[in-house]
């Protein structure tokens, strides 16, 4: 039984976010030393970033590398260097979701998301 106000998560972590300074070396690191799959490696212009998504289990990671000395996930890296960045648990109805948890005073950083190919 669910308790109140708890996330509906479905069963998994969709994927962990770490943010890299270099794309290309980081997907190298993943799939020759950890031997992870690589899925796919994506720009995502609206976000200025260029990703990449590797298979561990039934979860993903997600490596985001800044196109751009300014975006914010530059300044990310600059404030506080490579490493952990966001965590995504899946849910059945994300805009239900978010609702929900604005009625709880909790707001949506972003106002644009990630279509659901990029996540």
């Amino acid at each position: 039984m669910e308790e109140r106000g708890a996330l509906p998560i479905h069963g998994r972590i969709h994927h962990v976010a770490t943010v890299v300074s270099d794309l290309d070396a980081a997907v190298r690191f993943h799939t020759d030393v950890l031997g992870l799959p690589l899925e796919q490696i994506a720009d995502v212009p609206s976000q200025e970033v260029r990703i990449a998504f590797l298979t561990a289990g039934d979860s993903k990671i997600e490596l985001v590398a800044p196109t751009n000395s300014t975006s914010g996930v530059a300044r990310f890296l600059a404030s506080k260097g490579e490493g952990f960045h966001h965590l995504c648990l899946e849910v059945a109805d994300i805009d239900a979701e978010l609702q929900r948890l604005a009625a709880m005073g909790i707001q949506d950083r972003k106002s644009t998301r990630l279509n659901s190919s990029h996540t």
